[in-house]
């Protein structure tokens, strides 16, 4: 994939929020997006792409986001990773995805308060 554009993958399990995240992105700025609802897909793409963002569900069937995002890091350790959760018990995903560092975490439903 050849691009003057920066790249952001995104990987879900869920289409709708591949294709609101895909379609915002692509609306308001200037990234190239990639969409995958695979980690194992996604992990194939960006170990032979240069990529400049990741963003990832945390609970997906394959393979959980932490996982997935700490593999992210052993490919491509400057790219940073974003992780999503609609998880209930948002401590738990909260002190999982600590022990991941630098890792930014945003709440599913999206809202500006968390």
């Amino acid at each position: 994939m050849q691009s003057d554009k920066e790249t952001v993958v995104i990987v879900d399990d869920e289409e709708l929020v591949l294709t609101s995240l895909s379609t915002y992105l692509s609306l308001e700025t200037d990234y190239a997006v990639m969409t995958f609802a695979s980690a194992p897909d996604t992990l194939q793409f960006i170990a032979a792409q240069d990529i400049d963002l990741v963003v990832s569900h945390f609970l997906m069937p394959e393979m959980d986001g932490i996982s997935f995002l700490t593999e992210v890091r052993r490919l491509r350790p400057h790219v940073p990773r974003v992780i999503l959760t609609g998880y209930a018990d948002k401590e738990n995903a909260v002190r999982r995805s600590a022990k991941s560092t630098r890792l930014t975490r945003t709440y599913r439903p999206f809202s500006r308060r968390c």
